[in-house]
């Protein structure tokens, strides 16, 4: 296994765990990570954001959903997500890099308001992307809010994973053959992820910290 905790990344591999990581990554073009997230970190996320006011946010032609503007909890994602120790084994496991940065935001999809992202591909010339990942945030576990991931032409479907372990994560392929959607949420739980992308070394971070900061406190971020 491996977690991410305050003292650094632990990496525990029972034999030809990596291998199987592997296997499955070339087979389905996502993996699973069970409690990637230590419990002291994530307890300290979720204390952070029970006040926590998430804004709305549309992104065009994709879906909808809200957002939590950059807060303790998000930075402290960002930073261990970004340990080159994680960043390397990500590389080995899915032989996507080199990786030069991961960034991400925290989300929230509410049963009751409609909200969902319907099958995209992610790509955009301006912010190269290599792999995706979804880290589950949700205490409670939630109905519904399943990760798909097929191939663009022949609709044949990869994988379908109902991420709903607290702390556990998915990591997923980003390439012009390769589409996903979330679905929406049922019953009354909402779902609450950190998610974003590992992008190469010649990423532009200017240009990535620009698109989540809002103009004015009224203005809702430009979607992706």
């Amino acid at each position: 296994m491996i977690q991410l905790t305050k003292r650094g990344v632990i990496l525990q591999p029972s034999p030809g765990w990596i291998e199987g990581l592997q296997k499955d990554f070339a087979e389905h073009q996502c993996i699973l990570l069970p409690r990637l997230i230590d419990t002291d970190i994530m307890q300290f996320i979720s204390e952070q954001m029970s006040n926590a006011r998430f804004l709305p946010r549309e992104y065009k032609g994709v879906g909808l959903e809200t957002w939590l503007p950059s807060d303790a909890s998000v930075s402290t994602l960002h930073f261990i997500m970004n340990s080159p120790e994680f960043l390397r084994l990500v590389e080995r496991v899915t032989s996507c890099g080199p990786i030069g940065l991961f960034w991400g935001r925290i989300y929230r999809m509410e049963p009751a308001e409609g909200h969902h992202a319907g099958w995209h591909d992610d790509i955009t010339e301006e912010d190269p992307r290599l792999l995706a990942l979804s880290l589950n945030l949700s205490p409670d576990a939630f109905s519904g809010g399943e990760l798909e991931l097929r191939d663009e032409k022949s609709k044949q479907l990869f994988c379908r994973i109902a991420n709903t372990g607290f702390g556990d994560a998915i990591i997923f392929r980003i390439a012009p053959t390769l589409e996903h959607r979330v679905e929406p949420v049922r019953g009354t739980v909402p779902k609450t992820a950190y998610a974003g992308w590992f992008r190469p070394y010649k990423a532009n971070l200017h240009g990535i910290l620009r698109s989540q900061i809002p103009i004015s406190a009224g203005d809702v971020p430009r979607a992706d």
